[in-house]
């Protein structure tokens, strides 16, 4: 049960569909209650030395995963949802990159935003941003715990900081939540190493080969606190079956390997560690510090129990619909109009996702930067 209490802060929790105001209150992270899981104590799940990965999760025996999955069924059985997303109709398209595309046609590509901007431009760096969600939509918190197994209170005061989950009421597949890192009551404003660590930590709890979270970064069209979005998908994305050209690193020596996926119509590099995922996690939330500080336009997929980390960099457009989200950078795309859907081919995708890579030079100079700092981290 989540109380709520009047109170005026600048980031209050709103109802996404503005129609709906009056059944929702102004809600402050502070005081507020909800199911709190407290992860282990060692970085999820028990780490040798170096925080390698010693996963010793018994198949079908996940704590995590099973609450996610009842509190997101619970929701859609209530009608929170405004759609069965597992109703809509999916199919590979024709060609030899295996795109996928889902006939929607009740989704918008603007029902997706968590954030919003709540002033106007007179306010300047002191901008107010709204979380555009309903107290219902809160499925749980996520923070640290003590112990040397994760535990679950059903009601619990949030912790000045941890990770909040809430549902997409809006979902392109199943389970599709939204995860906010905040901190001291208040979501992160940049992807830092404590927000990226978390969700490193939260990816591997789940040991969910099904589970993949999203990042999408542009920061021209829609400044905002940080938050992710995931879900499970029942096959591999399309960039998933592309063939690796190693970039840097050795497999073997327990360190990040850098690669870059051949013949993608999208520049993208992916980060790698089989064994040492603060160390991974430690790489990209430098990688994207340096793209941050660049106001550059990027994409994150993480995939195989936060094993990999997909960047897809995009070229700067000042328009919200020259950007792709970083699963359509996966090679999955939505149509809301059965014309579209049915029309749509491998040429249609390809020339698209070519149309936000970047250019040879560019992306040349962050691999450069990519192995710069890899090299730096794990020397």
């Amino acid at each position: 049960m989540v109380t709520v209490k009047q109170f005026e802060s600048a980031y209050s929790f709103l109802k996404l569909n503005s129609t709906e105001q009056l059944k929702c209150h102004v809600m402050p992270l502070r005081g507020t209650s909800a199911p709190l899981y407290q992860l282990r104590e060692s970085f999820s799940i028990e780490t040798g030395a170096n925080g390698d990965f010693l996963s010793n999760a018994e198949e079908g025996q996940n704590l995590l995963g099973t609450l996610l999955l009842a509190q997101w069924e619970d929701r859609a059985w209530k009608g929170q949802l405004n759609y069965d997303v597992t109703n809509c109709e999916t199919k590979v398209i024709s060609g030899g990159k295996k795109f996928i595309a889902q006939l929607n046609e009740q989704w918008s590509s603007t029902s997706l935003a968590l954030f919003e901007n709540a002033d106007n431009q007179l306010l300047g760096s002191s901008r107010m941003t709204n979380v555009k969600i309903c107290r219902d939509n809160i499925l749980l918190c996520i923070t640290r715990g003590e112990n040397a197994s994760p535990e679950l209170m059903h009601s619990s005061m949030l912790p000045q900081d941890g990770t909040l989950v809430f549902v997409n009421v809006n979902p392109i597949e199943y389970g599709h939540i939204y995860l906010v890192p905040y901190k001291f009551y208040n979501p992160s404003k940049i992807l830092d190493k404590e927000s990226l660590e978390y969700i490193n930590e939260i990816a591997i709890e789940l040991d969910d080969c099904f589970f993949r979270m999203f990042y999408d970064y542009a920061p021209l069209v829609n400044p905002s606190a940080v938050y992710f979005q995931a879900n499970f998908f029942a096959s591999v994305l399309p960039v998933e079956l592309g063939e690796l050209i190693p970039v840097y690193g050795d497999p073997l020596d327990g360190g990040i390997q850098i690669c870059e996926v051949a013949g993608y119509p999208i520049k993208t590099l992916v980060f790698m560690s089989r064994d040492n995922p603060k160390l991974l996690a430690r790489v990209m939330s430098e990688i994207c510090s340096v793209l941050q500080d660049r106001d550059a336009v990027f994409s994150l997929l993480i995939s195989d129990r936060a094993r990999k980390f997909f960047l897809f960099p995009q070229v700067e457009s000042s328009s919200a619909t020259n950007h792709l989200s970083a699963w359509e950078c996966g090679g999955y795309f939505i149509f809301n109009t059965v014309t579209k859907f049915d029309d749509v081919s491998e040429e249609d995708i390809f020339n698209r996702l070519a149309s936000v890579s970047l250019d040879d030079q560019d992306f040349q100079t962050l691999k450069q930067q990519s192995c710069c700092i890899a090299n730096k981290v794990f020397p």
